[in-house]
């Protein structure tokens, strides 16, 4: 993509929006935005900020002023009354669907929770400790799934799988305590302990590959 003179920056986007600028980078990253890196700064397309906004529900307040005509088909999501304010609160004009559950990993995990790890009868110590491990995994389920950088999102799997672990150590150490968690035992061990396995081994591809056309870039910046 050239820069057509039709773009804005990611600060202004992120206030747009009213996300960080860590998070528009990410999305650019993943592609959902289209963008153009001229030296250190990031643009991003015109069509594509207006299309991104429609496809995840963003309202974004006096947009016309911003930018001038928008496509009809964007009309819903502007406010152009004469008090609006030139960036939306997040509470009442900023609508953002939660996409975590896209992540197959994040629902098989939530899927493998049984109603007994939110209300056990008489826990134990062990128990509470098994509970806590498991939410942890869907924790850094969560965090990998945001986080921006592929060793980032490497990290937070890895630790997941960690806590996964730990929480299936913790229900064979007596046999009654396996007794209430067999089911979530096997289901760790035979479904989401595999499955974080390939998403690790997935981004960590991905995270080499990014270094590697780093590296190139690097150099043929260098020989020119």
């Amino acid at each position: 993509m050239k820069k057509s003179g039709k773009e804005i920056s990611v600060k202004k986007a992120s206030q747009l929006l009213n996300l960080s600028e860590r998070t528009i980078l990410n999305f650019i990253k993943q592609k959902k935005i289209e963008a153009i890196k001229v030296g250190r700064d990031w643009f991003i397309d015109y069509a594509s900020f207006i299309s991104f906004s429609e496809k995840y529900e963003f309202e974004i307040a006096n947009l016309s002023e911003n930018f001038g005509n928008i496509p009809k088909n964007s009309e819903k999501f502007v406010n152009v009354s004469e008090n609006a304010e030139t960036f939306p609160k997040r509470n009442n004009e900023v609508k953002l669907k939660n996409h975590l559950p896209s992540l197959r990993v994040y629902e098989l995990a939530k899927n493998i929770i049984p109603l007994e790890t939110i209300n056990l009868k008489n826990p134990n110590p062990i128990d509470e400790r098994i509970q806590s491990l498991i939410f942890s995994t869907l924790e850094s389920i969560g965090s990998g799934f945001y986080a921006y950088s592929w060793d980032e999102k490497k990290f937070y799997y890895g630790k997941a799988r960690s806590h996964a672990g730990g929480a299936m150590a913790l229900m064979v150490v007596h046999e009654s305590i396996l007794n209430k968690w067999k089911k979530t035992n096997f289901e760790l061990e035979e479904v989401l302990i595999p499955a974080l396995g390939a998403l690790i081994k997935t981004v960590e591809k991905k995270s080499l590959k990014e270094k590697s056309e780093g590296r190139e870039q690097r150099g043929k910046n260098e020989r020119t």
